[in-house]
C-alpha cells in the first residue's frame, strides 16, 4: 500500500501485484526435512531487508540502493533491475503530475503453501510495456488537478452505491479480506483464459447495479456472451444499447479534465492499438475528486483511473452508465 500527502489531505491507493517470489534455497531445505524454526528468522530478516531497501529507494528515487537488491552479473538480474528502476522513475513522474508526494510504502507478504508471495502492492500499472518516460518532465495537468475539490458521494443513487460496494467486496486480492480475498464463486474466473476484467464489470452491473440480463448480455452455467465477457464487446454493448453513454474518448491529456464527471458505477475502457484491452469500474474518488477504479486481472481496489497515462498510444473511453 502507498500512503501519500497532498497538502493536508491524506488518502490511500492500493493495487495488487500478483507476482510470485519463491525463496527457493530455504524452501528446498525445508522440503528436505529441516525444521521451520531454524530458518524462520533468517527468511524474515532477508525478506524485510530486501523490501525495506526497495521501498526506501522508491521513495527517495535512489536507483543505487535498488541495484543492491539484484544480481546484475546475470542477464535476468540486470533486466529486473532495469525494470524496477524504470518503475521508480514512472511513479515519481506520476506523483509530480498529481501534485502529491509519497511518504510511506507498506507491503504485505505471506507464506502460502511453502511459497512467499506479495499480496498487496501500490505502483503496478497493467500496461507494463507502456511506462514511457521520455519528454515527460512538465505537466500541464498538475495545476488543474490541484485546483479541484473533493467529491460528495453521500447522495449517490442507490444502484450506483450497491455497484461500488459489490466491486469492493469481490475485487479479490485487493479487498480488505473479509471475503478471503476471493472472487464471487458464483462466477467462473476467466483470468487463465486471457482476462476477467469485463466479466467482473458485468457482475458489478448485474449483481450490484441490478441491470437485467438479456440475449446479448448474459452469463449462465453454459458460459457468457461476448458482451458480458469481452472488454471490447462490453464497451460496445453498453454504449450501443443505451445502457451507457460516452463522456469522452482520447489520450490522457485530452480526457483528464472531463474525467471529473465520472461517478461511482461508471467505467473506463482502455484502448491500445485500436483494441479495448481492459475495463475498470469507478468506485470512488480521492481527496481532490480524482476518480478511483476497481478491477480484476491484476486485482485493484480504488486506484487512480489513469492506468497507462504516460503512453500517448493508449486511449481512454470514459463511460457514464445510465442507472
Amino acid at each position: 500500500m502507498g500512503y501519500f500527502w497532498r497538502k493536508n489531505s491524506k488518502f490511500l491507493i492500493k493495487t495488487v501485484l500478483l507476482s510470485f517470489m519463491c525463496i527457493s534455497p530455504f524452501m528446498t531445505s525445508l522440503a528436505m526435512g529441516e525444521e521451520i524454526s531454524d530458518h524462520k528468522q533468517e527468511v524474515e530478516k532477508a525478506i524485510n531487508l530486501i523490501f525495506n531497501n526497495r521501498n526506501k529507494a522508491l521513495i527517495n528515487g535512489d536507483s543505487a540502493l535498488i541495484k543492491t537488491i539484484f544480481d546484475t552479473n546475470t542477464k535476468y538480474g540486470t533486466w529486473a533491475y532495469d525494470h524496477e528502476k524504470k518503475k521508480m522513475q514512472y511513479i515519481h513522474n506520476w506523483q509530480e503530475k498529481q501534485g502529491i508526494k509519497f511518504t510511506e510504502i507498506k507491503l504485505n507478504i505471506v507464506n502460502r503453501s511453502g511459497t512467499w508471495i506479495i499480496t498487496k502492492e501500490w505502483y503496478k500499472d497493467p500496461f507494463a510495456d507502456s511506462l514511457y518516460l521520455d519528454n515527460i518532465k512538465a505537466y500541464s495537468s498538475k495545476e488543474f488537478i490541484l485546483s479541484q475539490n473533493s467529491t460528495d458521494n453521500n447522495n449517490l443513487d442507490g444502484r450506483r452505491l450497491k455497484a461500488a460496494l459489490y466491486a469492493e467486496e469481490y475485487c479479490g486480492a485487493a479487498s480488505e479480506g473479509k471475503n478471503g480475498y476471493k472472487y464471487n464463486k458464483k462466477y467462473r474466473d476467466y483470468n487463465p483464459q486471457g482476462g476477467d476484467c469485463a466479466n467482473f464489470a458485468s457482475q458489478i452491473l448485474f449483481e450490484g447495479g441490478k441491470f437485467r440480463k438479456n440475449g446479448a448480455w448474459n452469463y449462465d452455467s453454459g458460459g457468457a456472451t461476448r458482451a458480458w465477457l469481452n472488454a471490447d464487446g462490453f464497451k460496445n454493448y453498453m454504449i450501443n444499447s443505451g445502457r451507457a453513454s460516452l463522456i469522452a474518448h482520447g489520450s490522457y491529456d485530452k480526457v483528464y479534465k472531463v474525467s471529473y464527471k465520472m461517478k461511482p458505477g461508471d467505467f473506463v475502457a482502455y484502448e491500445k492499438k485500436g483494441d479495448i484491452t481492459h475495463i475498470s469500474t469507478v468506485t470512488g474518488n480521492d481527496s481532490r475528486g480524482y476518480a478511483l477504479v476497481s478491477c480484476h486481472n491484476t486485482d485493484r481496489n480504488k486506484v487512480p483511473w489513469d492506468l497507462g497515462w504516460s503512453d500517448k498510444n493508449i486511449k481512454f473511453w470514459l463511460v457514464h452508465v445510465n442507472y
